[in-house]
């Protein structure tokens, strides 16, 4: 069965893709992490630190996985073979299982150190565990996460391609030279495939920077952590033109008590930001004005791919595409804070190139 949450992203992503406003040159060498003072304590990881962080994180899941089953085959949630009892513990793991922005902001959300590692320790966190990273590995060159932000560096000084290891699948890559808001530009192409957005290309930078902000927020509708990836630098988005977000948001009911009654009123969800966003039609149509917070899926909860391919997990998560829970998709509608704190700017559009020359290459 075909998972309608990831399908929607897919669809959604098509209509985003063609209805953003054209990318501006990443501003370089502005990045407060690549222009640390001399005196700056530099933490190094290890692959062994990042796989410490990653394993703990996975068994954390690991763990309320089998609590949300133990209490699903007692009763908890109704007939245990009934359709409704597995959805519930379906829906409370959506909403209760950290993923990679919990892995991120472990690090980059830290306020009084920097972190820094390179591309060999980050490699087995990429290939071994589902969905781990907001950043492609390949030809990467450095890291640096704290204080708030991101900082990314690649090595784009020779044009080559190849395949790496993104959240245990294989994705396609190539360094290529792109125009970009009328200037050339050295970029890595990481492909995306899906069942309805072909040909789909992240472009990063040589430098790809963004911030970060964990924030607890009260309501309404009930309390909920959003995790807001914004200040992106440096990437944009290639399908039927060159696109260039500007923030991700990801939201979850806050930590607690989880019960079947909860199920009912939690929240989870995520948005990709592009401000102003209008479809220009031919002059004969009137333009469409599009929402600016366009939905993707759910990101997977952070697990090795060996449990997620295994036997170990309960049958109520289903498997598709080798390592994508099935149905794994947002709950509850979007809460008025996110909307707040993304409001729509109503920016000028711009025409989307069709021209065919313009597509990513197979």
């Amino acid at each position: 069965m075909r998972n309608p949450g990831r399908v929607a992203e897919a669809g959604a992503m098509i209509l985003l893709l063609l209805a953003s406003r054209p990318p501006e040159a990443a501003a370089e060498g502005t990045c407060p992490l690549c222009r640390l003072p001399a005196d700056t304590d530099v933490v190094t990881l290890s692959e062994g630190d990042l796989l410490a962080a990653a394993t703990t994180l996975a068994q954390e899941n690991t763990a309320k996985i089998a609590a949300i089953d133990a209490r699903l085959h007692q009763g908890a949630f109704g007939d245990p073979d009934s359709r409704q009892a597995r959805d519930t513990a379906h829906r409370l793991a959506r909403v209760s299982l950290p993923n990679l922005y919990h892995y991120l902001f472990r690090f980059a959300d830290d306020r009084d150190h920097v972190y820094e590692t390179g591309p060999g320790p980050l490699a087995r966190v990429a290939a071994e565990f589902v969905e781990p990273l907001l950043f492609p590995v390949a030809r990467l060159q450095r890291v640096r996460m704290g204080r708030g932000r991101v900082c990314v560096r690649y090595d784009l000084q020779q044009r080559v391609s190849g395949k790496t290891r993104t959240g245990a699948k294989s994705r396609k890559f190539r360094v290529t030279d792109v125009e970009i808001d009328g200037r050339l530009r050295r970029v890595l192409a990481v492909r995306y495939q899906s069942a309805s957005a072909k040909g789909v290309e992240i472009l990063v930078a040589e430098h790809y920077s963004f911030e970060v902000a964990h924030l607890h927020v009260p309501g309404p509708p009930a309390p909920y952590e959003l995790f807001l990836v914004h200040s992106l630098d440096g990437v944009w988005v290639r399908h039927h033109g060159i696109h260039r977000p500007e923030a991700f948001a990801y939201w979850v009911s806050s930590p607690g008590p989880v019960s079947g009654r909860d199920a009912g009123r939690s929240l989870a969800g995520v948005r990709i930001y592009f401000p102003g966003l209008r479809f220009e039609l031919p002059s004969i149509l009137p333009d469409i004005d599009l929402e600016d917070l366009r939905p993707l899926g759910l990101p997977m909860p952070f697990l090795p791919a060996s449990y997620v391919r295994g036997r170990a997990r309960p049958r109520w998560l289903e498997v598709e595409d080798d390592v994508d829970f099935e149905n794994w998709e947002g709950v509850g509608s979007l809460p008025a804070g996110v909307r707040d704190r993304l409001p729509n700017e109503g920016r000028p559009a711009y025409r989307v190139s069709r021209d065919p020359s313009d597509a990513p290459q197979s």
